[in-house]
């Protein structure tokens, strides 16, 4: 079990500022919900580095700044918001296929000599005479400059407010993201953010251009027919889309966002008024942002007027915020008027010029004197709200050391106030959202990328496995199916699979007809609670913080952050397993709808194995169109609810008086398990099916009210989730929650007082639920006839044992009465095993005597993950680890010669056995045997600690074996020597080098073992 561990406040964030700065522009302040403010108190923050350079924002500019700076000699740190470099032309596809930007950056690297400048030496491995370059290939350039050039960087954060030295000057970030917010000390800050978001936080000042002219933007889609184009009078550029034969025309459409009140929300609204009106049957891709420039100038320190006529002119001044000597604005807000804002905006201009303000600001940094203390500034508010604030605030690796930076105390502005907000649109969150708003209640839907559907579209999973596919989701699959002619050449032969794109716009579509909202580039970063009552979700945008209001919560997004920061307690990888499911990250290409991957693990909570995985995936897929933008996942954290499902529910097929979803599947595993019961059985393979009830109370975080948990976040064992995740299964529970959270509003109760009934009704006419369901009962505890039943069949390759773990005192106590009378010598030898599985030594002789029958090993397990089924363990694995837990001395010799006779060459699942063996033993006699085996040629040295690191261990598989079967050979023996005494400190060194790994489950796996992360039990 995981504490939580978050930050507790009195409402919200540490974002306000931007704000702040963006009524210096515009003083309005309605477009906030009554004025209405919460209130932070002061939070300390973890740094994360201390560098010459902070840059904010992933362009090409940026990175071209970044590098510039660090060939000066600056230590450099880049963050950005997307999950990828070159934001401003992978992020919005503006000039990547534009003909005339191809021959002019192409032409700006030759004046150049091919790179005799810096600028052009980049240029010319961007754009390198082609016509055609793709977003991999942009995003792979500009990621290995970074890396060859030593920059550190992360993806998926935001700058959410500015650090200031005692000399008042601008000396730092604070970053938010997933993992919590964390600080970037530095001497200077070069803003590339499209909003100059940075900089205005900074306090910064600009000038702003007359209310009356909206912002002109641009939205790129391809693929889209003659008639979208034509009827928007849309521009079709000159360079088409290609991979492999295909080729797709790219159409750059036009629109215009409101300059007055302007702010993201303003932004987001736009995205779906300008995704409504492009959107077609043959698009195949979409960018994620919006084009837009200038919707304020900076007040530089440079003239903004009789600027020279070449950019490349332009003096430093024009990017410096008056007043300020060590802060750059680069990209369109800069001190320029704005036809020339938009001419910096060009791909060989952002190349030059941040090569210029690179070598600047590392002058400015190299002019600073570093301050003695730190803090934040604080925003005042007016009216506050009463509550607390609660956010993820995770344990970070001990590299990273333990300085910490003051946050003031700080009001955050409400963004927003609803019904029913939705944190994640995935697969759970978006039919929540569709079902909420068709209920009529006020909905909002938050999602982090710019698409709906999680997993089944963005994870380019877009193919069922198993699942419940009547209910909710057979109208996902007609509706999917019915965004096109039946004779559309993209269509799908049958309902098991679906065009991704046709999907996630089938998700928006439903969301805005039924009168939801929809914010795209949105991280849900907390929560807002009051006595004990989820009431808003802290939200990290590109402006900053802020809260939006609920009267009910659904928390889908994934990992069950929002419940986490709201104080719920939650499972995952720790101290006590590193078990988890197999990962991937697919690669895209235009038309694509399932590349389905399984080649490493990820912990999509934790930053810095997010940024790690998008790392590895390109070096996985050299020369592919493009790398997906959402990690495959299939496990996560899972919250601590009123009730926990088990494996145990899952095989004696459990009923419910509150059962909310249904789901189907077989044991779809992806590695291997470590319930008890699988550790003695393993679960059947191949293709037979569980059928699973899952109750409202697994949904409930313990101690909560207004809020319910979705998706892979729910209360369940994480040996029960291989059955309970499919995708046809969450898009049922979705619907369902959203439906039961209008109810709540509606009726004006809480999801623990609600009259279920009749809810699961409507569900079981639709065809959600099973029909039984609104007369079920709880069919536990189990007649003493069914324990007396599954003794006698236990000779039987354990059949029936799950009978006996539904109440562990009485099944103990026939197995031990087996063991000594029966006559049967198979039953009392499983009864020994199953026995010293849950710590009973009653059968140790016999178990010892079954591994002196053994000459060798038998064959074992290795992890594949992917179409990987059934045991993961052997039978002389399982004698083993039951040997073991009997936890009495005289089972060592016999333990010590099975791994005595363990070889590099050995699967994966004998280093497992011997290893949780000998740790249960904690004897020290093995300390010198495991020593020997951790110096096996090729055992150890696998931890991936730098962004080098996961660029050479990278393995050129989609299903990877090699790496992770080395890795958890070398945890498992590092961790059982460290537990029985250690030998000559070797454990501990291998633990320490995983504590840093950038593998988020070999982090928290080894610092918990370690004490090093509080929380990671």
């Amino acid at each position: 079990m995981k504490r939580r561990n978050f930050i507790k406040t009195t409402a919200i964030g540490a974002a306000g500022l931007s704000m702040y700065h963006l009524y210096a522009l515009d003083p309005r302040t309605d477009r906030f919900v009554n004025n209405r403010y919460c209130k932070q108190p002061g939070a300390e923050i973890p740094v994360i580095a201390e560098v010459d350079i902070l840059v904010a924002g992933a362009t090409l500019g940026g990175v071209a700044a970044a590098s510039a700076a660090a060939e000066a000699g600056s230590e450099v740190f880049l963050v950005g918001y997307l999950p990828y470099l070159g934001e401003d032309i992978c992020g919005t596809y503006r000039y990547l296929f534009d003909k005339q930007n191809v021959v002019d950056s192409y032409a700006f690297a030759e004046q150049t000599g091919g790179g005799g400048d810096y600028p052009g030496k980049l240029a010319a491995r961007l754009f390198p005479g082609r016509d055609n370059i793709s977003p991999m290939h942009i995003k792979t350039v500009l990621e290995k400059e970074l890396i060859d050039r030593n920059v550190n960087f992360l993806y998926s954060s935001y700058v959410v407010d500015i650090v200031f030295g005692d000399d008042d000057k601008p000396a730092g970030v604070i970053i938010n993201n997933r993992t919590g917010r964390q600080a970037v000390l530095c001497r200077s800050i070069i803003d590339c953010t499209q909003g100059a978001y940075a900089a205005r936080l900074a306090g910064a000042s600009f000038i702003k251009p007359d209310d009356a002219a909206g912002i002109p933007c641009k939205f790129i889609t391809i693929g889209n027919s003659a008639e979208t184009m034509e009827r928007n009078g849309s521009e079709e550029l000159t360079l088409p889309a290609s991979v492999n034969d295909k080729s797709y025309r790219v159409i750059e459409h036009s629109g215009s966002v409101p300059r007055k009140g302007f702010s993201f929300i303003s932004l987001a609204n736009a995205e779906q008024d300008i995704r409504d009106r492009t959107w077609d049957a043959d698009q195949v891709d979409s960018a994620d942002n919006m084009f837009w420039t200038a919707p304020y100038i900076l007040k530089s320190k440079g003239s903004t007027a009789g600027l020279p006529a070449g950019l490349r002119d332009i003096p430093l001044q024009a990017f410096m915020p008056e007043g300020m000597d060590n802060v750059f604005v680069l990209g369109s807000c800069a001190g320029v008027d704005e036809q020339t804002a938009l001419e910096l905006t060009l791909p060989h201009h952002q190349l030059y010029l941040g090569h210029k303000v690179g070598l600047g600001a590392s002058g400015a940094a190299r002019s600073q004197s570093k301050p003695l203390t730190y803090a934040t500034r604080a925003l005042n508010g007016t009216e506050y709200l009463q509550g607390e604030t609660g956010e993820i605030s995770e344990t970070l690796r001990p590299n990273l050391g333990n300085k910490k930076v003051w946050a003031d105390e700080t009001a955050l502005p409400v963004l927003g106030e609803y019904d029913v907000v939705i944190a994640g649109g995935g697969t759970a969150g978006a039919p929540a959202a569709i079902s909420a708003a068709r209920n009529g209640v006020k909905t909002l839907v938050m999602e982090y990328l710019h698409g709906l559907g999680g997993t089944g579209t963005l994870g380019l999973i877009g193919r069922y496995w198993y699942g419940h596919r009547d209910g909710f989701t057979s109208e996902i699959d007609r509706g999917v199916r019915g965004m096109a002619d039946p004779s559309h050449p993209r269509q799908k032969s049958g309902d098991h699979e679906w065009v991704v794109d046709w999907k996630m716009e089938w998700y928006r579509r439903e969301i805005r007809k039924a009168g939801g909202e929809i914010w795209f580039g949105v991280i849900a970063a907390g929560a807002f609670v009051e006595n004990g009552k989820v009431k808003g979700v802290l939200i990290a945008t590109p402006e900053g913080r802020g809260v939006v209001l609920a009267g009910q919560v659904i928390d889908s997004t994934g990992s069950a952050d929002i419940a986490i920061a709201a104080g719920a307690e939650y499972e995952y990888v720790g101290k006590s397993t590193v078990a988890v499911q197999g990962s991937g990250l697919p690669k895209v290409d235009p038309g694509d709808h399932y590349n389905n991957t399984d080649w490493t693990f990820v912990d999509d909570s934790d930053v810095f194995d997010v940024t790690r995985v998008f790392i590895s995936g390109k070096k996985k897929f050299p020369g592919a169109w493009d790398l997906g933008k959402l990690p495959q996942t299939r496990e996560r954290r899972r919250v601590l609810a009123e009730f926990m499902v088990s494996p145990i529910d899952m095989l004696n097929g459990r009923r419910y008086p509150d059962t909310i979803s249904y789901h189907v599947s077989n044991f779809d595993t992806h590695g291997y398990t470590v319930h008890p019961y699988f550790i003695i059985r393993q679960p059947d393979g191949g293709h037979v099916t569980y059928d699973v009830d899952l109750p409202l109370r697994s949904l409930l975080p313990r101690g909560l009210d207004g809020i319910i948990v979705t998706g892979l976040g729910a209360g369940a064992h994480r040996d029960a989730m291989p059955v309970i995740r499919m995708q046809p299964c969450l898009q049922n529970q979705g619907y369902a929650v959203g439906l039961l959270a209008a109810r709540i509003i509606r009726e004006n109760v809480t999801a623990r007082s609600i009259d279920l009934r009749d809810i699961q009704r409507h569900l079981a006419e639709i065809g959600n639920l099973p029909g039984r369901v609104v007369t079920d009962d709880d069919n536990m505890p189990l007649p003493d006839e069914a324990f007396t039943g599954a003794i006698a069949k236990i000779g039987n390759d354990f059949e029936m044992l799950e009978v006996l773990f539904t109440d562990l005192d009485r099944g103990v106590e026939l197995l031990k009465e087996a063991v000594i009378n029966s006559d049967d010598h198979n039953i009392r030898l499983n009864c020994a095993i199953a026995l010293g599985v849950l710590g009973t030594d009653t059968g140790w002789r016999l178990l010892t005597e079954a591994l002196a029958a053994e000459e060798e090993w038998d064959e074992g397990w290795n992890f594949t993950g992917m179409h990987q089924f059934g045991h993961s363990l052997s039978r002389l694995d399982i004698i083993t680890i039951a040997l073991g837990r009997c936890r009495r001395d005289e089972t060592m010799p016999s333990i010590m010669r099975m791994a005595g006779m363990l070889k590099p060459s050995h699967y994966f699942s004998h280093f497992r056995a011997v290893s949780v063996a000998f740790e249960t033993l904690g004897n020290s006699k093995a300390a010198p045997l495991l020593f020997d085996l951790l110096g096996m040629e090729g055992m150890t040295g696998h931890h991936v600690v730098t962004r080098t690191d996961a660029v050479r261990a990278t393995v050129p598989s989609t299903e990877d074996v090699t790496l992770r079967n080395n890795v958890l050979k070398e945890l498992h023996l590092a961790r059982a020597l460290y537990r029985c005494g250690d030998h000559y400190g070797l454990g501990r060194q291998i633990l320490e080098n995983y504590s840093n790994d950038l593998h988020g489950h070999y982090f928290r796996h080894a610092a918990g073992i370690l004490g090093l992360a509080p929380g990671f039990e």
